[in-house]
């Protein structure tokens, strides 16, 4: 294998296009010659297999075949790692700075393909920032957010149906997704003057926590289920109040704002006494009596 190898890149370099083809073993790391070159160069890593490797100018071509694992790699970490279940990937990668898709030693963007449909992939990529979130889209659409490990690695499996996607890494700047308020409602009455707040729940994948405002000011943090009871007292009148949800990214969604009033002194309207017939006296009015003439 290491002659073949070897006779192989030196006849790289005399024809834009090779191939390596039918179950190939790399025993040590390998370097990749395209034309121009890759900066930093990348190699193939000790222990990969494909079954086939085809390089032409700036593209990359490997078919990874079901169960086996592939990976590129620089001189100073992993840039991918791959390993296909239930059928063969292929890589497709274009390493020229032009294309976006190798950049200062990462590889952000790449294609892979299956003729299964149902097959999927394991992937281990590179990143800049350990202990850090990431989102991967595919086909341009959100797939999902991790965070890398102490080494700067995501790790995610793409098992959503196969035909050629073009998956892609960025810094996760993607909203959690929106959710609303529930109780108290908008414009609602209340006389509970510690009221249970509830909202519908956030289903954002990373989820972190919410937190809570009432008169735009924050009354807890870091809640992770959807409804709160204060342990203050409200004062009676109007309120308002919002809910904030935040993923692992930091990253945040706001709820509409909702108003409602606690009323206070509202009690039974108790009637005013009256006297009874009965105990009403009757009194007798006395008229004046004239006095009578004297007759002398």
């Amino acid at each position: 294998m290491k002659n073949k190898l070897f006779c192989l890149f030196l006849f790289l370099l005399v024809i834009p296009t090779f191939c390596l083809a039918a179950n190939v073993d790399f025993s040590k790391d390998t370097t990749l010659q395209f034309n121009p070159d890759a900066s930093p160069s990348i190699l193939v890593a000790s222990g990969s297999q494909c079954d086939q490797l085809i390089i032409s100018g700036t593209n990359l071509n490997v078919l990874i075949p079901n169960g086996a694992t592939f990976e590129l790699k620089n001189q100073n970490h992993t840039l991918i790692k791959l390993t296909p279940s239930g059928a063969s990937v292929e890589l497709v990668l274009n390493v020229a700075s032009s294309a976006q898709q190798y950049l200062s030693g990462y590889i952000v963007k790449w294609q892979a393909s299956s003729t299964v449909a149902n097959a999927s992939v394991s992937f281990e990529v590179k990143v800049p920032n350990a202990n850090s979130w990431y989102q991967v889209n595919v086909d341009s659409s959100y797939y999902g957010s991790y965070q890398s490990n102490s080494s700067g690695i995501i790790s995610f499996t793409y098992s959503g149906g196969f035909s050629t996607k073009t998956f892609e890494v960025e810094v996760d700047l993607t909203a959690p997704t929106s959710f609303s308020l529930t109780s108290p409602s908008n414009g609602e009455n209340v006389t509970d003057k510690t009221p249970t707040f509830s909202w519908n729940a956030c289903t954002d994948p990373d989820f972190s926590h919410y937190q809570i405002f009432i008169d735009g000011t924050s009354v807890a943090n870091n809640l992770t289920s959807n409804s709160y009871t204060p342990t203050s007292v409200l004062k009676c009148g109007s309120h308002s109040w919002y809910v904030k949800a935040f993923d692992e990214a930091g990253n945040s969604t706001q709820t509409s704002t909702f108003s409602f009033k606690v009323l206070c002194g509202v009690g039974i309207l108790i009637p005013h006494p009256t006297t009874s017939t009965s105990e009403k006296k009757t009194e007798k009015k006395t008229e004046p009596t004239a006095s009578k003439p004297k007759h002398r």
